[in-house]
This record gives C-alpha cells, sequence and structure tokens, in this order.
C-alpha cells in the first residue's frame, strides 16, 4: 500500500473516503418518476406508437 503525505490528517482521510462511498451509493441508487413524468412518457410513447402504425391491441376489439 502507498501513502501519500498531503499534509490531511488520517481523521479526516477517512471522512473523505466515507463521504465519497455515500455519494457513490446515493448515486448508484434507482429512482422512481414522478406522477407527472409517468403521465408524460406515456403521452410521448402513445404519439411516436401512432407515428410508427402501431395499433393497441385492446382498441381493436
Amino acid at each position: 500500500m502507498v501513502v501519500i503525505d498531503a499534509g490531511i490528517s488520517p481523521e479526516l482521510l477517512t471522512e473523505r473516503m466515507i463521504a465519497v462511498a455515500e455519494k457513490r451509493k446515493r448515486n448508484k441508487t434507482k429512482r422512481t418518476l414522478t406522477r407527472t413524468q409517468e403521465v408524460l412518457y406515456t403521452r410521448d410513447f402513445k404519439m411516436a406508437d401512432h407515428a410508427a402504425g402501431y395499433m393497441d391491441s385492446t382498441k381493436l376489439r
């Protein structure tokens, strides 16, 4: 293990390492869409499907 003396106390270095690890964990968590985002995405996908000529099978009955 290589130790570089940058004038940082080991306690502070440990705190920074913990903070970085927590930030990485926070960035990896799965985020869900808000209700507004769900509605907007649903509309966008419906318009894209319609433009591509896709017909919803429930409307064919």
